[in-house]
């Protein structure tokens, strides 16, 4: 039975099936006429004649093939027999010894990770409207310093927590096929998290249902596909939510920050477009490259997974469960082979970097290994092919299931517009002249249509890209402190 806030998907090989039998219109949200010229393209365009799209397809490919599924047919040009090997390769265990006495960084867990800089841990359990179990992991306090919070032990689902001091409750919220430990990895001198800590905030990372700390359910396993049926628009209308009432009731306050970098926007405003009521819990969003318009994109994966989209629909389909990017020892071994700094590939995933995210410094690349190796996780297909809609029809909607479905979903053969005007919340957001992903054109589209955009800060530094907003040498200058200002007067 459907609810108000109710947009289930019965299943992904439905959903494919029907996009390939209807041909490219159903799975466009708007007719190629009613498009704005020029809006999505152009970008689409490029990637069909960039070599840099065919590099990435087939990495693509791979990565998939290394971290649990096969793509059922591999992409044109490369040899099958190597196809074959490479689906195959795991490391040896004496490899992952060597790997992990050579570089003991990058195994080092988030828990362990923040208790090693003296920061006070927990982890809680937060149970959705449909049955997800997440996880939120909380930074109380900063090193030392005062305020609420307990002894980092994990919760059951429901319990109350340690410590409800009067320090502002924060979420920290993930991008696409990330986790909350990429708000840690730069340390105490530049961590969004452990900086918003010591300046007296009291921090919650939150995990989306899919990634490496959230692959639970009441009563679905993870191998089982109906885990794995959902989008970013599930992750909007339940986790958000979740998480919001959760953290307000364990912190016993009436209202929190949210500050979401790319998908933790869009998730976000949906939320808050579907859910108004939730504005009112909301003291400011912070905003740091939200990923809701994609006008002018520069080539990016988004774009990629538009011009390859039909390929990458057999991808999906060919996958056990539809998770793509699942965390391993064995993905850190093979970033840390093709991308540390003595790696014979280090230049080639720098470029490769710079391609997906924006401008990069290719004399300053020593944090890429600890990017790849500890925030990649997992998600749903569907999350990407959702995204891949949103570029393709240059707007900002509910998933396109075919004219069929979305007739029985929705009651219209095209799927609703979020309705942004509903977003009633105060937003600061912060964008970037070197964001390959989202650009000013498209930030500037959305500040047109927010209701209440307290202010728009851009970032002009030339080697500032769409990954940099959570891991920069100068991120305390360019975002976290401006942000920190802005904060204080709410």
């Amino acid at each position: 039975m459907q609810t108000k806030h109710s947009h289930g998907h019965p299943s992904v090989s439905n959903h494919f099936s029907s996009v390939a039998k209807s041909g490219r219109a159903e799975f466009r949200a708007e007719a190629p006429g009613e498009r704005v010229p020029g809006r999505s393209d152009r970008p689409v365009a490029r990637m069909h004649a960039l070599p840099a799209a065919r590099v990435a397809l087939v990495g693509l490919w791979l990565a998939l093939a290394l971290v649990g599924g096969a793509a059922a047919q591999p992409p044109p040009g490369l040899r099958p027999d190597v196809l074959g090997l490479l689906a195959g390769l795991r490391p040896a265990k004496a490899v992952v010894r060597a790997v992990k006495a050579d570089a003991p960084d990058l195994f080092v867990e988030l828990e362990e990770r923040v208790r090693g800089w003296g920061y006070p841990f927990e982890a809680h359990t937060v149970r959705t409207e449909d049955g997800y179990l997440l996880t939120a992991h909380r930074i109380p306090r900063g090193r030392g310093g005062g305020g609420g919070g307990g002894g980092g032990e994990t919760n059951a689902v429901g319990d109350g927590v340690a410590g409800t001091g009067a320090r502002p409750p924060v979420i920290l919220q993930h991008g696409m096929m990330a986790c909350s430990e990429y708000f840690v990895l730069g340390g105490p001198d530049m961590a969004p998290a452990l900086r918003l800590a010591d300046a007296g905030y009291d921090v919650w990372m939150t995990n989306v249902r899919g990634n490496q700390f959230s692959k639970r359910h009441e009563t679905l396993g993870r191998r089982d596909r109906r885990f794995w049926m959902f989008s970013w628009h599930e992750m909007g209308v339940y986790d958000i939510p979740a998480f919001i009432d959760y953290i307000l009731n364990a912190t016993q306050q009436a209202k929190l920050f949210h500050v979401g970098h790319s998908m933790g926007n869009s998730v976000f405003y949906v939320a808050m477009s579907m859910r108004p009521e939730y504005n009112a819990k909301i003291r400011l969003h912070v905003s740091l490259s939200p990923s809701i318009f994609f006008d002018g994109m520069k080539t990016g994966p988004f774009a990629v997974a538009v011009a390859y989209k039909n390929y990458l629909e057999s991808v999906f389909n060919a996958l056990p469960t539809y998770e793509l990017l699942s965390k391993s020892d064995s993905m850190i071994v093979m970033v840390h082979l093709l991308c540390s700094e003595k790696a014979y590939f280090n230049k080639i995933c720098a470029v490769a970097f710079s391609w997906l995210v924006g401008n990069l410094d290719l004399n300053n690349t020593t944090h890429l290994c600890l990017l790849f190796s500890r925030t990649g996780s997992s998600t749903s297909a569907l999350v990407l092919l959702h995204f891949a809609q949103t570029i393709e029809t240059g707007e900002f909607r509910q998933m396109d299931h075919g004219e069929k479905e979305n007739l029985r979903r929705y009651g219209s053969p095209r799927p609703p517009a979020y309705p942004l005007a509903n977003v009633t919340a105060p937003v600061l957001i912060f964008a970037s002249a070197g964001d390959a992903i989202v650009t000013l054109e498209g930030v500037d589209r959305l500040v047109k249509i927010l209701p209440n955009v307290v202010e728009t800060k851009v970032i002009r530094e030339k080697f500032f890209n769409h990954i940099d907003f959570v891991y920069h040498q100068r991120l305390n200058e360019l975002v976290t402190e401006p942000a920190l200002e802005v904060m204080a007067r709410f």
